[in-house]
């Protein structure tokens, strides 16, 4: 844990705050499009995420986009990130300092990567009973899923089963690249890599099935080989419909 800590925290002290991943910069403009500066908090509270990495890269980019696109100072940025529904499902590095350090920063100290190695927890520990309530309802309480990048192994599909699953749509991408060309004669589609991937997230949501009434029926499910970003821009404004 202690190495973990010390890789990705040093790479989570060397970002910036006015980074823009391209993922991270499509989906802040679905959540706070055509919102008023009065309205931030309201767009803010509308998503939940549920992360299964360590690191704070979206914490980071948000508090820098509140920063750049809203005008708010830092200490009101991380007040609004800090308030936030973002669930790591394995822990992470620890809460944001309300002045972050940005990429000219000190070395990560000894006591500051031990804090950061206690907040983190492996594949394989048990998950204590908090942190799964937690995930739970915000599962619970969702109206539609959206699910970017994610592996898909059936430990963590379990984590997510909801208690009572009330979303009304999914949307997921399987984007599964095809291997390298050598030759570079051909190239297969890439569905015919993603469509393995594809099928397995459709088995892992039969043990959902029973947590709801309706039944999940493959109609409300969209899964498709498309990257991250590719999915936002394709179906952002049926979300927000």
């Amino acid at each position: 844990k202690l190495a973990i800590a010390g890789v990705i925290g040093a790479k989570d002290k060397s970002l910036s705050l006015d980074i823009s991943p391209p993922t991270y910069q499509a989906i802040f403009s679905l959540m706070v499009g055509g919102c008023g500066v009065g309205q931030i908090v309201e767009a803010l509270n509308r998503v939940s995420f549920i992360t299964f990495n360590y690191d704070r890269s979206l914490e980071i980019f948000l508090r820098g986009a509140l920063m750049a696109y809203c005008g708010f100072n830092e200490a009101k940025a991380a007040e609004l990130v800090g308030g936030m529904k973002i669930h790591h499902v394995y822990g992470f590095l620890g809460t944001l300092p309300s002045t972050y350090p940005g990429p000219n920063h000190d070395p990560l100290l000894a006591r500051e990567l031990a804090d950061m190695a206690a907040g983190l927890k492996t594949f394989s520990e048990e998950h204590d009973t908090a942190a799964g309530e937690a995930l739970k309802d915000l599962m619970d309480q969702a109206q539609q899923l959206i699910v970017l990048g994610c592996a898909l192994h059936p430990r963590n599909m379990q984590l997510l089963t909801p208690r009572i699953a009330n979303f009304k749509s999914m949307y997921a991408t399987q984007y599964v690249p095809a291997p390298a060309d050598k030759s570079e004669h051909s190239k297969p589609p890439i569905t015919d890599f993603a469509i393995p991937a594809i099928n397995a997230f459709r088995t892992a949501l039969f043990q959902w099935q029973n947590k709801r009434s309706d039944r999940i029926s493959f109609q409300d499910v969209t899964v498709e080989p498309l990257t991250c970003v590719q999915m936002v821009v394709k179906y952002g404004s049926s979300w927000l419909a």
